[in-house]
């Protein structure tokens, strides 16, 4: 019942609205003074201190690693790919001498395991 007489007052007289609603309750203007100037002003100082400190400190640090990355590159072209060709070289020269023994031939094979068992003997001899 109460909600027809409800019904039936706004059909009749309209909706009330109160005039210290129509500005909503001028909460845009506190928010725009209160935040939003504030925000924007502290975004400016922010962008300056970027473009003259952070921007300059990273242009200015590329030359620095340019320099470090020219210095790593003498580095491993003298230090660490001469040593990766020097192992590679000795390990060549290592398989060329592991092959020449290998002949195929059986009294080879025999003459090097005589000498491999008295070196042996001489080392058991030496070290007893």
């Amino acid at each position: 019942m109460l909600a027809i007489v409800a019904l039936a007052a706004v059909l009749r007289w309209g909706t009330p609205t109160p005039g210290w609603a129509l500005d909503w309750l001028h909460l845009d203007p506190a928010v725009t003074h209160l935040v939003v100037d504030p925000v924007l002003r502290l975004a400016a100082v922010l962008a300056r201190f970027d473009d003259g400190v952070i921007d300059r400190g990273v242009s200015g640090a590329t030359g620095g690693t340019v320099r470090v990355a020219d210095g790593a590159e003498r580095i491993e072209q003298r230090g660490i790919d001469a040593a990766v060709d020097a192992v590679a070289q000795a390990v060549r020269r290592s398989a060329r001498q592991a092959r020449r023994p290998q002949t195929g031939q059986l009294y080879q094979y025999y003459l090097q395991v005589v000498l491999l068992l008295l070196a042996a003997a001489l080392l058991l001899i030496v070290v007893s």
